[in-house]
């Protein structure tokens, strides 16, 4: 075989083209298997974070969903002094804008009052 290589010298140098332009498609495939890899990790982390960031902020702001329920309930359905409780919440929870007092699904209080007197008795 060596002989026979030795003889034709273009089919040798055709060979030793063919096996680097392999080993050249391999390595180019690789270095994108790993980028794309690299990438995916990239994107996971990143809407892992949102995902979380988003997750704590509902958690926040439901917190003070549960703080309001649990006052109802301790108090049975009858809240004293609604705008001075739920002023200080307010202060608590920055991200909340407006809590109202609905018995029976009929909103009968809410805090702040300005801007929101139209939403009374709904």
């Amino acid at each position: 075989m060596v002989a026979t290589l030795s003889r034709r010298p273009q089919l040798f140098v055709s060979l030793v083209f063919l096996a680097s332009l392999l080993l050249g498609a391999v390595i180019v495939w690789q270095m994108e298997v790993n980028r794309l890899a690299t990438a995916r990790a990239q994107v996971y982390a990143f809407a892992s974070d949102r995902a979380s960031r988003a997750q704590n902020h509902l958690d926040h702001a439901l917190s003070v969903v549960y703080a309001m329920a649990a006052l109802v309930r301790q108090t049975h359905g009858k809240v004293i002094d609604f705008e001075r409780v739920v002023s200080k919440m307010l202060t608590e929870y920055p991200g909340v804008s407006v809590l109202v007092y609905a018995p029976d699904g009929v909103i009968a209080n809410a805090v702040p009052l300005a801007g929101n007197e139209s939403a009374i008795g709904l």
